[in-house]
């Protein structure tokens, strides 16, 4: 999708919301998902999402985000640290 497809769409979603305003919640939650964001999961579930998205496992892998717990804090899984 280039710049213009995507000015494009957003004018056709604004369009809408403004005779449906009602709907503004549902588009708010499906942008939310589609950027990953208010995915709650365990950490081992988590890991293996992650895993899940390579060819051949990592040896490493850097999660950044999340608005919740400590973030200092070492957690393990069965197979996996992170700190």
């Amino acid at each position: 999708m280039n710049f213009d497809q995507s000015r494009t769409l957003l004018e056709i979603v604004n369009h809408m919301l403004l005779r449906h305003p009602e709907l503004a919640p549902n588009v708010e939650l499906l942008s939310k998902r589609m950027q990953g964001k208010g995915f709650v999961a365990a950490l081992s579930a988590e890991v293996e999402i992650a895993f899940g998205l390579f060819k051949s496992q990592p040896r490493l892998v850097i999660d950044i985000g999340g608005n919740v717990g400590d973030y200092r804090a070492p957690r393990k899984t069965p197979d996996h640290a992170s700190f």
